[in-house]
Order: structure tokens, then sequence, then C-alpha cells
């Protein structure tokens, strides 16, 4: 057992001289190639590892000159001047052409385009809210509510609500439709709320205060006139259809299915069909 000893601290001891060696021959070799190869801009150095294995590594000697190099010169002038391991294989990039004075100036146009674009989109505050609390904050602001006002009350002076002809003679009126799955047609409702000034008199009467009563009922949305009808159905979708009717037949089938007719007067401007439902649904006024 001693002499296995013995024979194996022997053995190290040899393997450790050798890599000693090794290593020696590797530090004075690449010390004597250090002083040997030098060029212009660089310092090479070569390192010979124990298993055979040789590196070649560059050092700029200035290296405030490289990084100016590396600002000033063209993509493939910055790939020569980068630091570069001897024997790897690499792929030049070409440099691209110098553009001619006419393609210059275009490019500078539309670059300069392109930042003063972007500079107004920045510059130009969005009104949509970001966060909830903007969006709190502008719907309570005082501007919000008379802009809110004033169209609530122009859609409401848009329409009347009718539960009985107005004409004493029948004449023609234009409603809204579509055609179901099975091709019939239906007619174009909206949901419409109904105050019950009867009931509301009579609990008043009884409690000694106001309180608001209503239903929400159909509205067979209707219109005097050709040209409105069909302006109010191009504007709010492509599967809405204009039918013409009589205005005895109209007010015959509202009643008979216990509905209300929407005259819309067709005076101006027409509201949209999404205004138009908000403010039929919730018939009382807003509080400014």
């Amino acid at each position: 057992m001693m002499l296995e000893h013995k024979a194996s601290s022997s053995s190290l001891a040899r393997v450790r001289r050798g890599c000693a060696a090794r290593a020696g021959r590797t530090v004075s070799s690449s010390g004597h190639y250090h002083h040997q190869v030098d060029n212009k801009n660089y310092t090479v150095r070569v390192l010979r590892y124990p298993d055979g294995y040789e590196r070649v590594l560059r050092y700029p000697k200035d290296k405030k000159k490289v990084v100016a190099n590396r600002a000033s010169s063209t993509m493939a002038e910055e790939h020569q001047s980068s630091w570069d391991i001897a024997g790897a294989r690499t792929t030049g990039v070409e440099a691209e052409p110098k553009p001619s004075a006419s393609n210059f100036e275009q490019v500078q146009a539309v670059t300069r385009a392109e930042e003063e674009e972007e500079a107004t989109l920045v510059e130009t505050p969005s009104s949509i809210p970001n966060t909830p609390t903007e969006l709190l904050r502008k719907q309570r602001s005082e501007e919000f509510l008379l802009s809110r006002k004033l169209e609530w009350d122009y859609v409401k002076s848009s329409y009347e609500v009718l539960d009985a002809c107005p004409w004493p003679e029948p004449r023609p009126v234009w409603v809204l439709g579509s055609l179901d799955p099975t091709g019939e047609a239906q007619t174009f409702t909206l949901r419409t709320r109904i105050a019950k000034g009867e009931t509301e008199s009579e609990l008043e009467g009884l409690l000694g205060k106001r309180i608001s009563v209503s239903h929400l009922t159909d509205g067979v949305v209707a219109f005097g006139g050709r040209e409105a009808a069909d302006a109010f159905a191009e504007e709010n979708g492509p599967d809405l259809l204009v039918f013409e009717t009589s205005s005895g037949e109209l007010f015959q089938m509202a009643s008979e299915a216990r509905a209300v007719v929407v005259l819309m007067k067709g005076l101006g401007a027409m509201p949209s069909a999404r205004m138009l439902a908000t403010v039929l649904r919730n018939q009382p006024e807003l509080d400014t």
C-alpha cells in the first residue's frame, strides 16, 4: 500500500511538472508573439492550451480612436474595426452605395415629414381618457354634462310618441323593417318608456309626493317621408329596409300589439339609432 501510494504520488508530480512546463511555454510563446506580431492599430496575442488548442486575440491599441471610427464608418468598416478572434469564420458586410443627391433629398423630405407627423401626434392630446379616474372626471365636468344635455334635448325634439293616429284622413307612412332567417319581414321597433300620468297623480294624492311611474313597450319607428326613411336606414345598417303602409293600418297594428308609434319629424339631421334607442328607453330629462 505504501509503495502504491508513492508511485501514485510520483506520477502525480510528473503530471504537474509537465503541465507547468507546457504552461510556461504557453506564456513565453504568447509573450514572444505579443512582441513580434503587432500591426498599426492592434496588438495580437496567442494563447496555447495544454490540449493543443490555440486562440489568437486582437486588442485595439487606442480604444477612443476605435470608438470614433465606429461612429463615422459604414457598417462594413464597423465590422472590420471590431475586436476579432483570428481563425474564426466571419462574413463580411458590403457597404451600401451612397445615394445620389436627388434620392438623398427625397429621403430627407420623407424623414422630415414622418418626424413632423410623429411630433403632431405626440403634441395633440387624446380625447379618450387613459384611466378610470380621468373618465369619471370628464363625465362630471360641466362641458360634458352640457354637451350631453344638448344632445339629449335634440334627440327628444326629433320624434313624437303616439298611441293614436293624429291625422283624420289616411295618408302614406314609411316604417323600417328587416328580414328574419326564414325571409319574412319583421317590423323594426325600439323599446320605449311610457309615463303613466294618471297613476302618478293618484299616488301623489295618496302619498303627498310625486313618484314617477312608467312602463316599457315596443315603439314602431315611422317616417312621414320616403327620403327621411331611406336616409335613416342607410346610416344605421345595411339590414334595415323601408316599407310603405297607410297611417290607419300602422296605428291599428300598433294597437293590437300594445305598442306605440315613434313618428320621426324628419327635420334636419337624424339622430343615430343607438342614441335614439337610449333616449326612448330613458324618457326623463337629464339634470345639469
